[in-house]
């Protein structure tokens, strides 16, 4: 019998916590409220994430994983002009909710094109004449009632959305996505035996297998989808997305981009032995078994998880569980990462915090772990300046510059309403220390306001001061 923590049911719900497990997305265009993410998985290019039972070794050499990488691109519109229409060209359309094929014409995906491009020169070209106004044809007006003002078109139009990079060993799939106000984008590239490629696009509830699959390890195509994001002034009905989808090999040692596709490899290796924790997990005998799906919307298996949070022998699995479920980026650090004490002392606060809440669900209950890891984290920060090595690095990477002040992040966490309000607080309160006279904070807070591309241009932590506030002046 499959077994977990009543939060989730079977190695196929097991497979959605496992794709939550990953180190938390980056945001980027904050105007556009979007966020961009690579995971790495067992499952096909058209099952999603997948825990397996495939015995691929997390020990993984550099030259043996392919590179795979995506570059996110805003347009006008779909091009007509493309080479094929995804939808005519797939080889098998599924949807996400039911896991079921479906023939006919997709809703989401419909109208959206993809074309293959020789090598990364001509995939570059394509990417430019993609993005590139196109002149308006005679006698054509601008759509609108007589004497009605149309909006521009945005200035965001034709950049680049975000940059994301992966690693492809033998087995394994990259999931690339870049999610955000209206839904999400997902590409998803397997790499099979023989060093064949599959590569599925996602949109909003449908999922479909490009044609193919492509043989030898290099691939490079472009991926025009309806985009799904809005943006105050644009036309979203007519907007679209590009995906430029690159496959090669590994650079070779001294090569340009070697650096990078070492450390994707890293999180490559990370992403599979969580997995594999996970699955492990699930098939001990010992684990609570499942009963009814439940998911952390409401339901028996949400309160079997949350009171799991105060037994030693389940805190970590509960808690990953829980904050993978509603997107609580530094709980779910705290359980994949942290040492027994720290998961505890967090899992101890947080069913406080859940009970004195009435156990809430959904985003509220992601909200609610969350801010009890931040209090957690920053009360030990605080009462102990040498506190275990494993606090600080969390503490920066979730909440930037305002890790080195504890007692100011723990005020900030208190008066927080809900994620929304702690985002805007982080944010605000980042910008803010870019002014801060230590200079080790002002590093802090730009370096995790540049990871969220919220940085002022030309600004530079180390600067001279009249440099320094130049160029926040110019911002």
């Amino acid at each position: 019998m499959t077994r977990g923590l009543g939060l989730l049911t079977g190695l196929s719900a097991a497979a959605a916590l496992v794709a939550c497990t990953t180190p938390p997305p980056v945001p980027v265009r904050p105007s556009l409220d979007l966020r961009a993410e690579v995971r790495h998985d067992l499952g096909s290019a058209i099952s999603g994430a997948d825990v397996g039972t495939a015995a691929v070794s997390t020990a993984l050499a550099p030259d043996d994983a392919l590179r795979v990488r995506c570059r996110f691109v805003r347009l006008a519109e779909v091009r007509a002009d493309l080479d094929l229409p995804l939808a005519a060209s797939a080889r098998l359309l599924v949807r996400t909710a039911s896991a079921e094929p479906f023939l006919g014409t997709p809703d989401r995906l419909r109208g959206a094109r993809v074309e293959v491009a020789a090598d990364r020169a001509a995939l570059e070209a394509l990417g430019r004449e993609l993005t590139a106004p196109r002149p308006r044809p005679e006698g054509e007006e601008e759509e609108g009632e007589e004497g009605e003002d149309v909006a521009p078109v945005s200035s965001d139009v034709g950049a680049t959305l975000a940059e994301l990079q992966g690693a492809l060993p033998l087995g394994t799939s990259a999931a690339l996505e870049l999610s955000g106000r209206g839904g999400c984008v997902r590409l998803r590239v397997h790499r099979l035996p023989g060093d064949r490629l599959d590569v599925s696009v996602e949109l909003e509830g449908e999922r479909a297998l490009l044609a193919g699959p492509t043989d030898g390890q290099r691939l490079a195509l472009v991926i025009v989808v309806p985009s799904p994001f809005v943006a105050a002034g644009s036309d979203a009905e007519r907007e679209a997305v590009a995906c430029l989808l690159e496959v090669d090999p590994a650079p070779g040692p001294g090569e340009p981009g070697r650096e990078a596709h070492r450390l994707a490899v890293a999180a490559c290796a990370g992403d599979l032995a969580r997995a594999r924790a996970v699955a492990d997990a699930l098939a001990r005998p010992d684990a609570p078994p499942s009963s009814a799906p439940a998911s952390a919307s409401g339901g028996a298996g949400t309160s079997r998880a949350v009171n799991a949070l105060g037994a030693p022998a389940t805190q970590r699995l509960a808690l990953l569980g829980l904050a993978g479920e509603t997107g609580a980026p530094l709980a779910l650090d705290v359980a994949t990462s942290a040492p027994d004490g720290l998961v505890a002392a967090v899992a101890s606060r947080a069913l406080g915090d859940l009970r004195a809440a009435g156990e809430p669900r959904g985003a509220a209950l992601g909200f609610c772990l969350e801010r009890a890891a931040v209090l957690e984290l920053a009360r030990q920060a605080d009462e102990d300046p040498g506190v275990d090595a494993s606090v600080h690095p969390l503490l920066l990477r979730a909440t930037g510059g305002l890790a080195l002040r504890p007692s100011a992040l723990a005020a900030a966490a208190e008066v927080a309403t809900d994620a929304a309000a702690w985002a805007t607080s982080l944010l605000t309160e980042n910008l803010a220390l870019l002014e801060d006279g230590d200079a080790a904070t002002r590093v802090r807070a730009a370096e995790w306001l540049a990871a969220r591309g919220a940085l002022p241009a030309g600004y530079d932590p180390l600067a001279p001061g009249r440099a320094r506030r130049a160029a926040l002046a110019g911002s």
